[in-house]
């Protein structure tokens, strides 16, 4: 039996440690060999990876390739609201939505959408979303990965209008078909659809012209018309009267091509009968008007100034503005109203809020929403508890519970931000809640420091039993209340946002104007100016204690 010595003994210990050190600086090289290897994968990948936290929003990780594609600087991604700002106004409410649903419902999802880059280009991406739940079932993490499909966009748009064209020239032939002379214009045959459409005998339309069988107005104007065919060798007319002997009025679509045949020049002329379509069109057009009037006499209540010492000792100012005059009314609104039935209870009720997308439906959940704020305020003027209200009424009518009975015909348009303060008229103490609206700052007198108070919350109709809190500050003499909805932050320069930090530099640099309703009018024209117009609605709320 050989028994070892203890320097034995030592030099296998030795050895051994020296084999496990070895094998642990091995396994770190290839460890970080790995992440080299994957760092250097999704970097060179033609797509944009991307983690976002849904509880807070931030940016956990976003690949390099976002500079490429968006032409922002990473960094900037990261500024609260960024996202949503870049992506087309047009599509920003749906696709905002179609997210807020894939959280709601833990699923994946995978959209196209339309974003504005830094240097103004429109483009479309493909979002592939993934969403992350953790251990307790709640929604933690959503991974995206996003790539520029502009190209083939682009291209299904141009086999989109080949097809188009092509299918127009192949169900003309089953229209009304007319062959012209190519020197006098006059017609040398027609099919039996022309002869039906037009109310002649066959016989009795060839050797006619245009005008004779109700086509063209005038001799003059099938000159003209003949004459735009030699010369561009096509022409069109969408809308034509036709008076055909049958008596009937029609309106038909005229085209008419140049082509060669057998060595020679052949005009044809296809006619369509467009009576029903352009009736159509016609009713189409009376319904959009009738829908904008009703729309614009829904949001007249909504925005309804009042005088600016309407309530004592707090003066009052609100502005609404349209992103363009001639555009959709949107779903921003404001209101102040009193609550309470003595002079100890008796609260003044200041909300803003912000219905996501445009015109009948925005201006009527818009509507609805300001009724049962007033109900829900009038039983609790607590802010949170009425913003927890709100939510829960806004996803009971999501899922077809609306306690009102009514059907589910909101869609996306039920998400909404709001942000509703409460104010004691005899202290001038203020409460305030938001739910996914922009901060509400104080601008104090005194100084002239801008304070934001915080009290955020989660966009109402997101999710059942959404938490909110409340915030208490005290206005003192002179002191300004700021409640804006988004329109005006998103005020834009080129590559550059106004965001809420440009808004309270204008805002501090106009709290000297005699007035609040000057501050205000001075607050909505430099933020103008900053970006010379305004691309989305724009709604502002001052109260200045007095």
């Amino acid at each position: 039996m050989t028994t070892n010595l203890p320097g034995d003994t030592l030099r296998d210990v030795n050895e051994k440690l020296l084999i496990a050190s070895v094998q642990q600086q091995e396994l770190a090289e290839i460890a970080i060999q790995a992440q080299q290897r994957l760092a250097a994968m999704v970097d060179g990948l033609n797509a944009v990876i991307c983690e976002v936290s849904i509880p807070t929003g931030g940016i956990r990780f976003l690949s390099k390739h976002a500079e490429t594609i968006l032409g922002y600087d990473r960094d900037r991604c990261d500024v609260r609201g960024f996202w949503r700002r870049i992506i087309h106004p047009d599509d920003r409410a749906a696709t905002v939505a179609r997210i807020f649903r894939a959280i709601r419902s833990r699923q994946d999802q995978e959209d196209e959408f339309r974003i504005i880059t830094a240097d103004g280009r429109i483009i479309w991406i493909r979002n592939r979303a993934v969403v992350v739940v953790g251990a307790d079932g709640a929604a933690v993490l959503m991974r995206c990965v996003i790539e520029d499909v502009s190209k083939r966009k682009e291209a299904e748009a141009i086999f989109a209008r080949s097809e188009r064209r092509y299918r127009r020239l192949f169900e003309a032939a089953r229209d009304g078909v007319l062959l012209l002379d190519s020197r006098s214009g006059l017609i040398t045959d027609a099919n039996p659809f022309a002869a039906e459409l037009l109310g002649f005998a066959h016989e009795a339309m060839l050797g006619k012209d245009f005008f004779e069988v109700g086509l063209l107005a005038s001799n003059q104007a099938s000159i003209a018309a003949f004459t735009r065919l030699q010369a561009e060798h096509t022409v069109r007319y969408e809308s034509l009267p036709l008076n055909s002997p049958d008596g009937i009025s029609r309106t038909v679509e005229l085209i008419g091509n140049v082509y060669r045949e057998n060595g020679h020049d052949v005009i044809q002329c296809h006619i369509r009968d467009v009576t029903d379509i352009r009736r159509a069109e016609t009713l189409q057009a009376e319904a959009l008007e009738r829908e904008q009037r009703i729309t614009e006499f829904l949001q007249r209540p909504l925005l309804a100034n009042f005088s600016e010492d309407a309530f004592p000792g707090l003066a009052l100012a609100a502005l609404y503005e349209p992103a363009m005059q001639e555009a959709e009314v949107g779903g921003d609104f404001f209101d102040a109203f009193s609550v309470g039935n003595t002079e100890e209870s008796r609260r003044i009720v200041l909300c803003v809020g912000d219905v996501m997308g445009k015109g009948l439906k925005a201006a009527s959940l818009a509507a609805r929403l300001k009724e049962v704020i007033h109900a829900f305020m009038g039983e609790d003027a607590d802010p949170a508890r009425t913003l927890f209200r709100l939510n829960h009424y806004l996803c009971d009518t999501v899922q077809g519970n609306d306690p009102y009975g009514s059907e589910k015909s909101f869609d996306f348009l039920l998400l909404s931000a709001l942000s509703i303060a409460v104010v004691e008229p005899e202290t001038c103490t203020v409460t305030i809640s938001t739910a996914g609206a922009e901060p509400v700052s104080i601008l104090r007198a005194a100084g002239g420091d801008a304070e934001i108070v915080a009290a955020p919350g989660v966009t109402l109709g997101v999710t059942h039993d959404e938490p909110y809190i409340n915030a208490q500050i005290t206005l003192h003499p002179g002191d300004t209340l700021v409640m804006t909805t988004d329109g005006l932050t998103e005020a834009r320069k080129g590559k550059e946002f106004l965001n809420y930090e440009g808004l309270m530099e204008i805002a501090r640099r106009n709290l000297s104007a005699p007035t609040v309703s000057e501050m205000g009018q001075a607050i909505v024209r430099d933020a103008r100016a900053f970006g010379g117009s305004f691309n989305d609605d724009i709604c502002l709320l001052l109260a200045r204690c007095g």
